[in-house]
């Protein structure tokens, strides 16, 4: 009885991954540095780097070979590849994507995947994982103007109020306090918004919107 001894072919695929700061502000982009490094002894061809977005996180794009693949379990999931990588060589692939709305801890997760013809020797160092904080943070301005400039006693003065958000996060729950001066006697007010009508109501000398 003979014996039949069969040695697969192998090589060796490190993956590394750079992101952004610890914190980054909700919206805002994001980019990711992923680098596969082929520490031999093969030639590696058509290899594949799969990074899995955070929930919530949107891809935007890459200058390098780079598409949206199928997602998983509602997360994004970005594809990169090459066609040959040398033993000893490397290459980076950048993803820019949206940072999610909602503040927290989040983990970017991705992984090389070898070409079925080869085996990868260590697959320890196929994983690679980045964890970041998304935070609010907004720059909001106000204007205030009075119209007519001059009026007699008893007339109708209407002042208008105009807030703006200069970002780059989204502002939840704006309130906007409006001092009535002791010389003017309170009629009404109305308040309207992007996302839809707010109301006002007159709390002493302030009027309050929101």
């Amino acid at each position: 009885m003979q014996t039949a001894v069969v040695n697969e072919a192998s090589t060796d695929l490190r993956l590394t991954k750079i992101g952004p700061p610890v914190a980054v502000w909700a919206e805002s982009t994001v980019v990711f540095y992923l680098t596969v490094e082929n520490l031999g002894p093969l030639p590696a061809a058509q290899f594949r780097v799969v990074d899995t977005l955070p929930l919530g996180m949107t891809y935007e794009g890459s200058d390098d070979n780079c598409w949206l693949g199928p997602p998983e379990s509602g997360r994004q999931v970005v594809l990169c590849g090459a066609a040959t990588l040398a033993p000893g060589a490397s290459t980076t692939f950048t993803i820019r994507a949206t940072a999610p709305v909602a503040a927290g801890s989040y983990t970017n997760e991705a992984r090389v995947v070898m070409d079925p013809a080869l085996v990868d020797s260590n697959p320890d160092n196929d994983f690679a994982e980045f964890t970041f904080n998304v935070v609010h943070t907004s720059d909001l301005w106000i204007t205030k103007a009075g119209t007519p400039s001059t009026v007699n006693a008893g007339e109708t003065l209407t002042y208008t109020l105009q807030v703006g958000n200069l970002g780059p996060s989204t502002a939840t729950n704006v309130t906007i306090d409006d001092i009535i001066p002791s010389t003017v006697a309170f009629v009404s007010a109305t308040f309207s918004a992007p996302a839809g009508s707010g109301s006002c109501m007159r709390g002493g000398d302030v009027v309050i919107c929101n």
